[in-house]
């Protein structure tokens, strides 16, 4: 992927075909048939062995992977092996029934000295057309068992087992899919059997939406966050606190329809009023009293990208995140289904409608143009890359590879023309969706688990990235 084209096409809530090619660098594409084709044909045993080229990452370590992959006679069992120079290695498992479908994956991840560090085993049984995969994961580096149930490919619960090794006891953490799009329920059950509610999506019979969420990182960082809209608007109350109470972030947002002309968009007490005219709009600055006038045409990427849909879905951003895109001379296409990707490319984004996905569009180009006075932009500022590098190691570290699978796009350390700086890249543009609205359903998993582990990071970057002072 190019430098400058990054985007959110990674579905993160499907484990499968998908996923295995990914990690293979597509080497398997050849013998991983589409559903119903003839497998292996010629009926002989496939092998294949590649070695990637030696890269270090950001922290120094030094890599260089070979990858095996072993295709049985009648293809319904194959083997991927992934072999660090090192000599720790992952081997993935899998087996298919006589259609094709998956019905297991087994993988074990075995250190230099042969031992293994954890077991994850995805099973699914098929109803009909209906899938059910239930994954249980054994880390035995952390003591932890997680047991994740997808229905059709899509998250439906989790339940995380963790031993204390002071008390002696296990605690869990259970994880549901909330009535509200983009929010999982979480829960954990303490040692004594006390439940302290983590994060909750709420939705009320006359659509109105309230997220509370209270989360508590690996060094005891703590995340507030209050949501709230209804058809009058939108609020959201977000507050990141160190392990000693220091406050290291507060950002407020604010928006309200005023009337079918007018809409109020507020970042940090600094207010915009938005007037909608016949072909376009005007921005007033409630705080410096400057106005700017735009055509719909001014912000989209051609006239025939114009629809009735894009000029709808302009009416809804807030204020700041559109002046961030006019500032930059960057112009917006949509796309009418999610899936279809989302990706940033020098003056252009391409976007689903919603306002998560374009902010973490917008948050490339903010990284990209966003310098400081050592001409480095956020992903090579040497606050947030060692807060985010000092997270993401101990994620890593405490996590299995379930969790870490939810959030590959940050936990990258090598990816195409970005080379090292494709994880943090992603984080950045990520940090600066988070502090701008809910996300998609499509991105629940990443961005709860980003939010919950990475919270200095995201505060960080909200000094580094938002258009107006953080309030302190």
């Amino acid at each position: 992927m190019n430098v400058l084209s990054v985007g959110l096409n990674q579905n993160n809530t499907k484990i499968g075909q998908k996923a295995l090619l990914a990690s293979a660098g597509g080497i398997l594409a050849a013998s991983l048939p589409k559903q119903n084709s003839t497998v292996n044909p010629e009926k002989r045993e496939i092998r294949i062995k590649r070695e990637t080229p030696f890269y270090t990452d950001v922290a120094g370590g030094f890599h260089k992977k070979t990858t095996e992959v072993f295709v049985s006679k009648d293809g319904k069992t194959r083997t991927l092996t992934e072999t660090e120079v090192d000599g720790s290695k992952i081997v993935r498992n899998f087996t298919f029934d006589d259609n094709h479908k998956p019905l297991e994956r087994v993988c074990k991840k075995i250190s230099k000295n042969g031992v293994i560090e954890f077991i994850s085993n995805h099973k699914t049984f098929y109803d009909g057309e209906i899938s059910t995969t239930v994954i249980t994961n054994k880390n035995f580096q952390t003591n932890t068992e997680t047991v994740t149930t997808n229905i059709n490919g899509e998250f439906k619960s989790e339940v995380v087992k963790k031993y204390n090794p002071k008390t002696g006891k296990n605690f869990f953490e259970i994880i549901e899919k909330s009535p509200v799009a983009g929010i999982l329920n979480s829960k954990i059950i303490d040692e004594n059997g006390n439940v302290k509610i983590e994060s909750i999506g709420i939705k009320g019979k006359d659509g109105s939406v309230t997220i509370k969420k209270d989360f508590e990182s690996f060094d005891g960082t703590r995340t507030k966050y209050l949501y709230k809209s209804s058809d009058k608007g939108s609020e959201m109350r977000y507050q990141i606190f160190s392990n000693t109470g220091e406050r290291l972030m507060s950002v407020d947002r604010e928006s309200k329809q005023i009337s079918s002309q007018r809409r109020f968009t507020s970042l940090n007490g600094h207010g915009y009023s938005i007037e909608q005219s016949e072909n376009g709009f005007s921005i007033k600055d409630l705080v410096s009293k400057e106005e700017r006038s735009f055509k719909y045409l001014d912000i989209v990427r051609s006239e025939k990208d114009l629809t009735p849909d894009t000029i709808s879905y302009i009416n809804t951003l807030p204020a700041d995140l559109i002046l961030n895109l006019a500032d930059r001379g960057i112009k917006i296409y949509t796309v009418d289904k999610p899936e279809d990707g989302s990706t940033f490319f020098g003056t252009e984004i391409k976007t689903y409608r919603d306002i998560y996905t374009l902010a973490h569009e917008t948050g490339h180009a903010i990284d990209y143009s966003r310098h400081d006075d050592n001409c480095q932009n956020i992903t090579q500022n040497v606050l947030y890359r060692k807060v985010f590098e000092d997270e993401k190691s101990e994620f890593k570290k405490n996590m299995s590879d379930v969790q870490a699978d939810y959030i590959s796009y940050f936990l990258m350390d090598y990816a195409g023309g970005r080379g090292v700086n494709a994880g943090v890249n992603e984080s950045v543009a990520e940090a600066n969706a988070i502090l701008t609205d809910i996300p998609h359903d499509m991105y629940l998993k990443r961005s709860h688990y980003f939010q919950k582990y990475f919270p200095k990071s995201i505060a960080a970057a909200s000094k580094l990235m938002l258009r107006d002072k953080i309030s302190f």
